[in-house]
């Protein structure tokens, strides 16, 4: 017994060894995507497989689909790749939220990762990453001033629609798009619809990404981790209406206007033109 004990102890050591092996070289090489569930490799494929000259992608996700997650294994592995002399960046509405969602995340993935691969440098926004530098950042006003005059490899921005337009705006055309002019690098959008229809993100943003055929959808009934019961639960948290703005929104993915919260509805021609029939006349 105690022989066979000892035998199966040194092939669980070198299993073990080999599946350190296995992970070390994964992480060294660059090579993140088997940690994605299908649904979010479906999204990979499409923004690794798109060229160089189509800059700005969008890819609207359902909440609970996994898209802060996949943004940063791609983040991961922009860092991990050649040529290592530019950051890659990881942009929030604000700073404190860009943290409060990534460094869980961050941590989570980094887990398996071969010791001293990783690690946070003195700043609290900044991790250096094999040979390069994960940086996070905010469009808040205060914050991206810092990255300000700085190159980037690549970006990736979360709920840009929470940001505030002013500050997106200055944030996308003074800040972030100049960092990519001599890398030539992708600036990749991964999140839900914003409230406002009229942000600068779905009137800008997502008009050019469309006209270059980068603009993908995936909602609550793309995503491979929820099964009919949590579908339902979901429904019945907005409502129990799949037509309330919440879940039409949340996970639908649709972009419109609000009726309950806007001073002045949509014009309507059946609601808002009342038609006069003179005598003899043909009514409109």
């Amino acid at each position: 017994m105690r022989r066979y004990l000892m035998s199966l102890e040194i092939e669980l050591s070198k299993e073990y060894a080999e599946v350190s092996e296995m992970l070390r070289e994964r992480w060294l090489s660059g090579r993140l995507y088997w940690k994605l569930h299908s649904g979010q490799r479906w999204i990979y494929k499409k923004l690794r497989n798109m060229g160089p000259e189509t800059r700005e992608r969008v890819v609207l996700n359902s909440r609970r689909y996994g898209k802060s997650f996949l943004g940063v294994v791609m983040a991961l592995e922009d860092c991990l790749a050649p040529p290592f002399d530019e950051p890659v960046r990881i942009i929030g509405p604000e700073i404190k939220q860009t943290v409060d969602i990534i460094e869980p995340i961050l941590n989570k993935i980094c887990a398996d990762a071969p010791d001293g691969l990783i690690h946070r440098v003195k700043s609290e926004y900044r991790w250096k990453v094999g040979s390069s530098f994960l940086i996070l950042g905010g469009f808040d006003r205060k914050n991206i001033e810092r990255h300000r005059g700085q190159p980037s490899k690549s970006i990736y921005i979360e709920e840009a629609g929470s940001s505030h337009p002013d500050d997106y705006q200055y944030g996308m055309k003074e800040v972030l798009l100049p960092q990519l002019l001599h890398s030539e690098g992708p600036l990749t959008f991964l999140t839900t619809p914003p409230p406002d229809p009229m942000h600068p993100f779905v009137i800008e943003t997502i008009t050019k990404a469309k006209l270059n055929h980068a603009f993908f959808t995936r909602t609550i009934y793309d995503n491979p981790l929820l099964d009919d019961e949590q579908i339902l639960r979901a429904i019945e948290d907005c409502g129990g209406d799949v037509n309330s703005p919440a879940f039409r929104r949340e996970y639908m993915c649709e972009i419109f206007r609000d009726e309950s919260v806007v001073v002045v509805p949509q014009f309507s021609r059946e609601m808002h033109v009342q038609c006069l029939q003179a005598p003899g006349h043909a009514s409109w």
